[in-house]
């Protein structure tokens, strides 16, 4: 399923990167019925919400699904990342990122820091650090906030991957509607069959 993703790379951060809120409220309406229950369920939440919220949300997928790509990162990992997590890294616009992995479910709940280095990519339309800039910039932004997790708030009791999994589940349904918008429903169909869906099945 990667090679599908790859052929379709393009044609899918064109679409996250250059579709209006109104349109993407109708392809979530579309896209609703051939879907699971829990996705529909979200694509008929996001189909209802401001068209300025549904452009952030199509740029922040946009950005979040491109570092996955680029870094090989878990998707469960990346929800969380904090502004903080991120230092230039010399003058060439290269981006330093440190971040804590876990295995989930390790009963000893075992982390360790893992470096990765973002540079440019040859064509800005493709490069993950243009990617983000747009989905953050001009907005005033916390070190410690949460990038990929904005409009989630952690419940009282709520433990990290129940809340990951929650945050996931939306951008699982943003991708699987722009999959069908841009006509490759199959784009993403491992990562809906599973139980807590997980991104990383069809992006590592």
């Amino acid at each position: 399923q990667f090679d599908l993703l790859e052929q379709n790379w393009e044609k899918l951060v064109e679409y996250l990167g250059g579709t209006a809120g109104e349109q993407f409220a109708e392809d979530c309406r579309a896209a609703q019925a051939s879907q699971p229950t829990s996705i529909a369920c979200e694509l008929a939440y996001l189909s209802r919400k401001p068209v300025a919220e549904l452009e952030q949300a199509l740029l922040r997928t946009r950005a979040f699904v491109s570092l996955l790509r680029c870094t090989g990162m878990r998707s469960i990992t990346a929800v969380t990342l904090r502004l903080d997590q991120f230092t230039e890294a010399g003058d060439g616009g290269a981006l330093l990122l440190k971040r804590m992995e876990r295995k989930c479910g390790s009963a000893r709940n075992v982390e360790k820091p893992v470096y990765v280095c973002v540079v440019p990519h040859a064509d800005p339309k493709l490069c993950p650090i243009v990617h983000m800039a747009a989905a953050l910039g001009n907005r005033e932004i916390k070190p410690a906030c949460e990038l990929f997790a904005e409009g989630f708030t952690h419940k009282p009791g709520q433990d990290y991957v129940s809340f990951a999994t929650m945050v996931q589940r939306r951008y699982i349904s943003i991708l699987q509607c722009a999959a069908v918008a841009i006509g490759v429903p199959a784009l993403f169909a491992l990562a809906n069959m599973v139980s807590a869906p997980s991104l990383e099945a069809v992006m590592n």
